[in-house]
């Protein structure tokens, strides 16, 4: 509701949906790590030892390059949800080629499964918008589906998707620990001690 009076709707609904998987960067993901690190020292295996050093420095240098692609001031929720719209464009561009949409999400580091679960929750966020937003601003209350060619938000935009984040993980900050609250056995924590949850 508030991302509706806010006329940031489809953004909010793309976090929503980002925010209900699991992180879509395949670096993250100890699966796909383990994979490639597989495939890697197999194929190195022939190589001498000059050779197999050069195929390892690639490799980390593939990692990094892919791990630097999606970064956003704002945090990793709001690069994955970079990530969600580029991967709507590339998707829509592709028109039903999954082998397209594997090579995107190959190329880009991220993970094919989850950003199509993703794609799957946006459409039917939308689809909810619609039936329970009509009079909202935004593709999704107007249409019931999102946008493949939505821009990144603006400043403005971005600043309020921040601040829904931040709004959602009160109860997960810290707070500065009331005297007493620490016991006497740890005499070593000074008085600027912070107490989570």
């Amino acid at each position: 509701l508030v991302a509706a009076q806010a006329n940031v709707l489809d953004y909010a609904i793309t976090l929503v949906a980002v925010l209900s998987e699991a992180t879509p960067f395949a670096h993250h993901s100890d699966q796909s790590e383990s994979g490639k690190t597989g495939d890697t020292v197999d194929d190195a295996d022939d190589l001498d030892d000059v050779d197999r050093n050069q195929v390892q420095r690639a490799e980390k240098e593939r990692k990094k390059k892919m791990s630097s692609k999606w970064q956003h001031n704002g945090g990793d929720v709001l690069a994955a949800m970079m990530a969600a719209g580029a991967y709507a464009f590339a998707s829509d561009r592709a028109k039903a080629d999954k082998l397209a949409c594997h090579r995107f999400c190959e190329e880009n580091g991220l993970n094919l499964v989850i950003m199509q679960r993703i794609a799957k929750l946006r459409l039917h966020l939308c689809k909810l918008a619609k039936a329970r937003l009509p009079n909202t601003d935004g593709i999704a209350a107007a249409t019931g589906t999102y946008s493949s060619s939505m821009p990144p938000p603006n400043r403005a935009e971005d600043s309020i998707l921040r601040q829904a984040i931040a709004s959602g993980l009160l109860d997960n900050i810290a707070r500065r620990a009331p005297p007493g609250a620490i016991p006497t056995e740890f005499t070593g924590i000074s008085r600027s001690a912070y107490i989570c949850g």
